[in-house]
């Protein structure tokens, strides 16, 4: 994965604290409205918004990926029937099982 926006929000991050030096611990709306303006300065940058889009995307493939890994193994385990997995999108999946099923699952 790209450690471009992610590498630069850290650095800004960084520069933000160290540059601060009378920051306390009482600061947290502070560093939350901070978030806001970063988010804000990401979107409307074209550069910055790039190389979030660019790592979003990388996100949303490595978890299709995770995914499809997941139904190929098991339909070949036996279990053909969780192909719909595939079809769903984000980062949590519905798995179709019951409650009884993730308890066995969990407890064997």
């Amino acid at each position: 994965a790209s450690a471009g926006f992610a590498q630069h929000t850290a650095q800004r991050a960084l520069a933000d604290r160290d540059g601060d030096a009378g920051a306390g611990a009482g600061d947290d709306r502070d560093q939350l409205a901070q978030v806001g303006v970063d988010a804000a300065g990401v979107l409307t940058n074209p550069e910055l918004r790039a190389m979030w889009e660019q790592e979003l995307t990388e996100m949303r493939e490595r978890i299709h990926a995770l995914r499809q890994g997941l139904v190929e193994k098991l339909a070949a385990a036996g279990a053909p029937q969780f192909g719909f997995i595939n079809e769903q999108a984000g980062m949590f999946s519905y798995s179709g099982l019951s409650r009884e099923q993730v308890e066995r699952l969990r407890d064997e």
